[in-house]
């Protein structure tokens, strides 16, 4: 199975467009299903930094832009959901929203702003908390105890220095690496 993410912008609410065609490598696609994303009026988000999806919703995560944030749409109407978090220093706020996973019943936020991983409860999209993370850029879960992480900044005399990817646990404490 073959999924994509098209992502484009109209100056109208047009809601009756029979098809959508775009080129990729001088071919020209057609698509003829799709789902409008209602995008609020006064929200412009731009070139999206990362898609992900569940049964339920459709993440959309923007990073260095005055609307960075992750903006969540229900994937069967389109329709706009809700805001995870939002920029700060407080609580659920985050500096630099760097990449979002999906686990379980939780949407992570990477803050590169403060080197911390901020935690969301999906459904409602409730702040529950957030771990120091020593200044990594994205992860995923490997199982529900280990995380496949980007190499943060580890000292000069660390085992892990030259690795590209670390094993991690869930506080971010790194366990082997992966790849040089």
């Amino acid at each position: 199975i073959f999924a994509a993410a098209l992502l484009a912008a109209c100056t109208g609410r047009e809601t009756d467009v029979p098809e959508v065609e775009f080129r990729t490598d001088g071919a020209l696609h057609v698509q003829k299903e799709y789902l409008a994303l209602d995008v609020p009026d006064d929200l412009y988000l731009g070139t999206p930094d990362q898609i992900a999806g569940d049964d339920r919703y459709i993440y959309i995560l923007y990073t260095l832009s005055e609307n960075a944030g992750v903006y969540i749409f229900d994937k069967q109407s389109g329709g706009y959901v809700a805001k995870a978090g939002r920029k700060g220093r407080g609580g659920g706020e985050y500096i630099l929203p760097l990449s979002m996973t999906l686990h379980g019943s939780t949407l992570y936020v990477v803050d590169g702003g403060d080197g911390s991983v901020l935690r969301f409860r999906k459904g409602d999209f409730v702040f529950e908390g957030k771990t120091p993370s020593r200044d990594i850029g994205c992860f995923e879960f490997a199982d529900d105890s280990t995380l496949l992480t980007d190499n943060p900044s580890y000292g000069r005399d660390s085992a892990f220095r030259k690795k590209s990817f670390l094993l991690t646990d869930t506080s971010f404490v790194p366990q082997s690496g992966v790849v040089d």
